[in-house]
C-alpha cells in the first residue's frame, strides 16, 4: 500500500500535447510581461540614481535646462552604467525631460556608434549629440539659440545700405 502510495505521489501527470502547448506559452508570456512590467534601477558607481531598465528600453529622466549638453549640444550618460547595464540589456534609450515633456529616442547601437567621452566634474559619461536623436514635442534650445542677433542702427545702416 505504501509503495503504491509513494508511486502515486511522486509521478509526473503526462500530460496531453495540447496542455504542454499551452503551459509553454503561459510561461513565455509571463516572462514577457515581467520584463516589460518590472523596472531595475540602475545606479552610478557613486550609488545615485541613473535612470531604470523596462524591457529592452532604458529610461531617463532629466531637467534639460539643468543636464542637457549646451556645448556641442548633448544628452549624457553615465559611461559605468552604459557599459555594464545598457549596452548589454537594452535595444534602445528614452530620455524624458521633465520641464518641456520632450521625449528623446535612440537605440543602443547608434549612442555606441556616435557617443564622445567626457569628464566634467561628475565622473566619466558618454554623450551622444542631439541630431542623434529621435524627439517628440519641443526640445531646450542652446544657448547659441537663443540669442537674438544684434539690430543696433549702425548695423541696420550698413545692412539697408547694401
Amino acid at each position: 500500500m505504501k509503495k503504491l502510495w509513494y508511486q502515486l505521489a511522486t509521478a509526473q501527470p503526462q500530460l496531453p500535447e495540447t496542455n504542454k502547448k499551452y503551459l509553454k506559452e503561459h510561461l513565455m508570456s509571463v516572462r514577457r510581461n515581467y520584463n516589460t512590467q518590472h523596472k531595475q534601477p540602475i545606479y552610478s558607481t557613486d550609488g545615485n540614481f541613473i535612470g531604470s531598465i523596462r524591457g529592452l528600453v532604458f529610461k531617463k529622466k532629466i531637467n534639460g535646462s539643468k543636464h542637457l549638453l549646451h556645448s556641442p549640444p548633448a544628452i549624457a550618460i553615465d559611461s559605468y552604467a552604459f557599459d555594464t547595464h545598457i549596452l548589454s540589456k537594452c535595444q534602445s534609450i528614452e530620455v524624458i525631460d521633465s520641464e518641456t515633456g520632450t521625449k528623446y529616442n535612440t537605440s543602443s547601437e547608434t549612442f555606441s556608434n556616435y557617443m564622445f567621452k567626457f569628464n566634467r566634474r561628475y565622473g566619466e559619461q558618454y554623450a551622444l549629440p542631439l541630431r542623434y536623436w529621435d524627439y517628440e514635442g519641443k526640445p531646450v534650445s542652446t544657448k547659441r539659440e537663443q540669442q537674438k542677433p544684434d539690430t543696433s542702427p549702425q548695423l541696420r545702416f550698413v545692412l539697408e545700405g547694401l
